[in-house]
């Protein structure tokens, strides 16, 4: 069992930038483990980082699933109900989910295997293409 800490990702910017992702919580049974990336300076813009390793509800298999959601802020003109402006609010958020189902059955080779055809698919130009030109393929 790996102990929680943080957790480097680099984003997508050109000239890449590693994004530290620090812990918020452990995992505890069902609520996933949490990290927080604040580099957008306020809670409203923090990326989150969300890691569940849990058993599958229909069983002979576990389950992990993680998201990733990068929010994206707007500043809104005017003021409150309460006479403050807000410097910013979230406008949207960019979000991903990946979900491995692990066999009870499946062996390590196997899990090894799965992650690394994971790492391939999402660095891949025909995927990469997909998902940043919102495009098909044909």
């Amino acid at each position: 069992m790996p102990a929680i800490g943080n957790i480097v990702l680099a984003d997508g910017q050109t000239t890449p930038v590693n994004r530290t992702f620090e812990p918020l919580t452990a995992q505890m049974g069902e609520t996933p483990a949490e990290f927080w990336e604040k580099s957008a300076g306020a809670l409203v813009g923090y990326r989150t980082l969300k890691v569940l390793f849990r058993r599958s509800k229909t069983g002979g298999a576990n389950k992990v699933i993680m998201r990733i959601s990068s929010p994206t802020l707007e500043t809104v003109s005017g003021s409150s109900s309460n006479g403050y402006t807000p410097a910013a609010t979230k406008a949207y958020a960019t979000d991903c989910d990946i979900v491995f189902t692990l066999p009870d059955r499946c062996t390590l080779q196997d899990r090894k295997d799965i992650l690394a055809f994971a790492k391939s698919l999402l660095a891949n130009s025909t995927v990469a293409s997909v998902i940043q030109d919102q495009a098909t393929i044909y």
